[in-house]
């Protein structure tokens, strides 16, 4: 389907025509981040909507890093003897990460959406057979998290040199004697420029410039008890550097030779901070295109409008700040035109979090539980709280895994793209894999949350909390209305981006009424919110409008 999306950069400002209603409310709220619950939908209807995306941004800036308070087991990367952590193995490090991920796209999603975006750009591996890269894919996941809405040119710079990148790549093995090209194409084609605007010879000299590096997080120097990396530190093997002059798009640069190891690493560094600004001043038109090509893709619609990614470009080859030029889109008159509203699919990510933030559920109380305190087979008193996961000694904790696993079922492991291009992304979220993997493992999702089965049972979460939640949150967002159709429509309006036919919201009224329903509801049309079991029925419909095609749609 063409793009068919009207208006340019301009700042959306409401009219009569073209008013700030629910439609748009949710559109900023859904593209932005992860939807939004009733109270913040109430609140930003009464507020301009570009001090809504201000508002969302600068909150996104002040999100404070993952640090050694929240994975420390990070600074133990070696399991040895008497290790306080040692319980905590490296698979399960892997997957902690992955969980304050989950977590945090529910918490915090404007910056953790970002963080989502370029792990699907910066791209790296995290798989739990890799039992030796914990500790690097808790680094790797910490500068996503701090230049998410950071400085493009800052961010690959200190990407290019993560651990994990330097071994997804082959940048670990690429010396002197004998380069490995494979990062410098990749720098190139899918990182900075886009095929085409490169020429071979530019990757040789990138090759040459990037020799030497090492991933400390290597298995190597693990078992050498070797690891050395903290927060920006590298390791450099001199020797295996070429200190010969490159030549990148037609300008050169000399490194000056070292006399220590330290000096080494200092001008390498500048070496390979002098290709990224070469990348970036040279080719400024091709590489901002590029990125906010992407970003347009991202959060509008997945065929490009070449005149307003241009436009972007124009902002972003400034200063290459990231957040700036998402101010701009997310302001503009092409954002917020009636045609980009409801045109977008889904991601798996999107499957859950606009589900568990327009439901306001909260966290540890409706969803994740980091106590566990009923259930005595989960190891009490962890050395480290970080809200995020448990482990059970012996086995691996199924409950609080269950939220990433539940992207990994309908086709998006987190930190895991399926090869170094990404997630495609737009129609294929909807492949034949990932639509039957929707439908398989978003309604036992729903049900969990609801309390059915699974890990929202009495002995993890307290049922009855989360079913009066249900409760709650139709009284809030019905304004405790006592017809049914109504609140089932209420419940439609807010849920999806584009109308129902009116058939197939019949279909859903009787959806919701076929069970449990007042024993005089057919007599004498009595029901209301609080009866006991509507929570039931709010399964029953929310269940069937899951599987709805227009569900996928954001």
């Amino acid at each position: 389907m063409s793009n068919e999306i009207q208006g340019d950069l301009t700042k959306y400002v409401p009219t009569s025509t073209k008013q700030w209603n629910a439609s748009r409310i949710h559109h900023l709220y859904n593209r932005i981040g992860g939807g939004c619950n009733v109270a913040e939908f109430n609140a930003a209807a009464s507020m301009n909507p570009d001090a809504i995306v201000d508002q969302l941004i600068d909150k996104a800036l002040t999100v404070p890093l993952p640090e050694y308070d929240v994975f420390p087991w990070a600074q133990h990367p070696v399991i040895v003897e008497n290790d306080p952590y040692d319980f905590f193995d490296h698979c399960e490090r892997m997957r902690n990460v992955k969980t304050h991920l989950s977590k945090s796209l529910v918490l915090n999603p404007v910056k953790y959406k970002m963080v989502l975006f370029w792990s699907n750009h910066f791209v790296t591996e995290n798989h739990p057979n890799l039992s030796h890269t914990a500790t690097g894919t808790y680094l790797y996941y910490r500068e996503l998290c701090k230049y998410a809405l950071g400085n493009f040119q800052k961010f690959t710079e200190k990407i290019s040199l993560n651990p994990m990148m330097l071994m997804y790549l082959n940048g670990n093995s690429n010396t002197a004697e004998k380069p490995n090209e494979n990062f410098a194409r990749e720098l190139l084609e899918l990182f900075t420029l886009g095929d085409g605007n490169y020429e071979q010879k530019d990757i040789e000299n990138i090759a040459r410039g990037y020799t030497g590096w090492k991933a400390g997080s290597h298995k190597g120097y693990l078992d050498r008890g070797e690891f050395v990396f903290g927060h920006d530190e590298y390791i450099l093997k001199k020797e295996d550097h070429d200190w010969t002059t490159i030549t990148l798009f037609d300008e050169s640069f000399t490194p000056q030779q070292p006399s220590s190891d330290e000096e080494a690493k200092q001008y390498a560094i500048e070496e390979f901070e002098w290709i990224v600004n070469t990348i970036l001043t040279i080719k400024k038109e091709e590489a901002a295109k590029f990125i906010c090509g992407k970003l347009y893709t991202f959060f509008v619609y997945e065929e490009i409008n070449e005149s307003i990614v241009s436009a972007m470009a124009e902002i972003f080859q400034q200063d290459w700040e990231i957040a700036e030029v998402l101010r701009v889109l997310f302001k503009s008159e092409h954002f917020f035109d009636e045609q980009a509203i409801g045109v977008q699919i889904k991601s798996s990510v999107e499957m859950y979090t606009q589900y568990v933030r327009k439901l306001g559920y909260e966290f540890n109380v409706h969803w994740y539980d980091h106590t566990n305190a009923r259930n005595p087979d989960y190891i009490q008193n962890i050395p480290f709280d970080n809200g995020a996961t448990c482990q059970i000694r012996g086995s691996e904790t199924s409950h609080n895994h269950a939220h990433w696993m539940t992207f990994q079922g309908m086709g998006q492991h987190l930190l895991n793209p399926p090869n170094v291009a990404g997630w495609k992304g737009g129609k294929h979220w909807l492949n034949e894999t990932n639509l039957l993997g929707r439908w398989n493992t978003f309604s036992p999702f729903i049900l969990r949350l609801l309390g059915f089965s699974g890990w929202s049972n009495e002995d993890l979460m307290d049922r009855p909390v989360n079913q009066q939640h249900i409760v709650d949150h139709l009284i809030e967002l019905t304004n405790d209305s006592k017809k049914v159709d109504d609140v089932v429509k209420a419940i439609i309006e807010f849920h999806f981006s584009c109308p129902l036919s009116e058939d197939t919201i019949q279909t859903a009224i009787t959806e919701f009424k076929q069970n449990h329903h007042p024993e005089h509801y057919y007599q004498d049309g009595t029901w209301f919110l609080g009866f006991g079991l509507e929570w039931h029925q709010y399964g029953s419909l929310i269940r069937y409008l899951a599987k709805l095609p227009e569900f996928q749609l954001t």
